[in-house]
């Protein structure tokens, strides 16, 4: 079984710098039309395809939002999780769901979701408690709180429902 190819073989093939095949790849700096050329034929003949940890680890991002809610049960959450799935994926992103109900019964907080495996979060009520809401503001990272305003003392983006107008007209 053969080994996959890396971007040092591509580089190797196409007779130029590891940075050049990078640049080639992501379009993010001009390149001499013949070494692109080269670059584009040796990943084609090595069937190269850029490793994503690597593209992540290197661009800083992940294509991924993070939903936090405490509670995945009941039938308010699947249309809802359904709608944030669909686009999220149009926008090109993929979705991770955590449920926090376990770590706010008194263990020992992990960050199962943030700024170290997502591009922002959607946060559910009371899913996460005001001092990671402060924290993740102070350090800018994107947050968008669902179905709760932002505490008073943080400019949080907020999503929320209009419930009575929305039950009369269930009613």
């Amino acid at each position: 079984m053969s080994s996959r190819a890396t971007i040092s073989d591509v580089a190797e093939k196409a007779g130029v710098s590891i940075s050049t095949v990078s640049r080639v790849l992501n379009n993010t700096v001009p390149v001499d039309e013949e070494a692109a050329q080269r670059v584009r034929e040796a990943v084609a003949v090595l069937n190269y395809t850029p490793h994503s940890a690597a593209r992540t680890l290197a661009s800083r991002r992940t294509n991924t939002i993070g939903l936090l809610l405490l509670d995945i049960g009941g039938e308010f959450y699947t249309p809802m999780l359904r709608g944030i799935e669909a686009v999220s994926s149009q926008a090109g992103y993929d979705l991770l769901i955590h449920s926090t109900i376990t770590s706010l019964s008194g263990s020992p907080s992990r960050r199962a979701l943030g700024e170290h495996n997502t591009d922002g979060l959607l946060v559910f009520t009371d899913a996460l408690d005001h001092a990671e809401l402060t924290r993740l503001n102070e350090i800018g990272f994107p947050v968008v709180l669902l179905h709760q305003s932002s505490p008073k003392d943080l400019a949080i983006p907020a999503i929320t429902i209009e419930n009575q107008p929305g039950a009369q007209k269930c009613g």
